[in-house]
């Protein structure tokens, strides 16, 4: 008989929480995530927030999908507010670099100017649910086969990175036909009732 173990390591437990809200979780459907994520350690300025899928699983489009598809808003105790973002980083703007394909990622480098606190709520929204996406937007592509799927969400400046290892359940769509919940006839009625 074979035993088989598995387990991964966290190189930095400074993620304390996440959750990724996805809009679909059908095979090789579009879905948009919402990953929140709380760290322990400061992001400083010029500083970098990572979303890595897994080598072949999910697929980040090369059309339809540009920084407009990318939002980060930060929550320091008095509600998520939006970072302002564009396609490099500046002084007041973090930069959006998108490595569409199987084997591509996401990547925000915070602006030269503002860093994120220490324990501050940090939601990356992904997707055509961004303030800025459009009617034509799409999301990450789902991957083709049913299972739990996993990708790296990272934190950092280069040189001190926070991770996780974090984790979506693709399942098969469940279809209900088309039922008549209408009586024509009226109830039966029995013991006067």
């Amino acid at each position: 008989a074979f035993m088989f173990f598995f387990f991964f390591v966290l190189s930095a437990a400074n993620i304390a929480t996440y959750s990724d809200r996805i809009t679909d979780s059908g095979p090789e459907e579009y879905a948009n995530h919402e990953v929140t994520f709380t760290t322990t350690v400061a992001i400083p300025p010029s500083g970098f927030v990572r979303f890595t899928p897994d080598d072949g699983d999910f697929e980040i489009p090369a059309v339809d999908f540009d920084t407009d598809n990318v939002a980060i808003y930060v929550n320091t105790g008095s509600g998520f507010e939006i970072r302002n973002s564009t396609t490099s980083a500046s002084a007041l703007d973090d930069g959006v670099q998108i490595t569409p394909g199987t084997s591509g990622n996401i990547e925000v480098t915070l602006n030269s100017t503002e860093g994120i606190p220490a324990n501050a709520q940090i939601r990356l929204l992904i997707g055509s649910t961004t303030p800025n996406a459009t009617s034509t937007d799409l999301g990450i592509i789902n991957p083709t086969a049913t299972g739990t799927f996993s990708y790296l969400l990272e934190a950092g400046d280069g040189v001190t990175n926070t991770q996780v290892r974090g984790l979506v359940a693709i399942n098969d769509k469940v279809h209900i036909d088309d039922i008549n919940t209408r009586e024509t006839l009226p109830p039966v009625r029995f013991n006067g009732l």
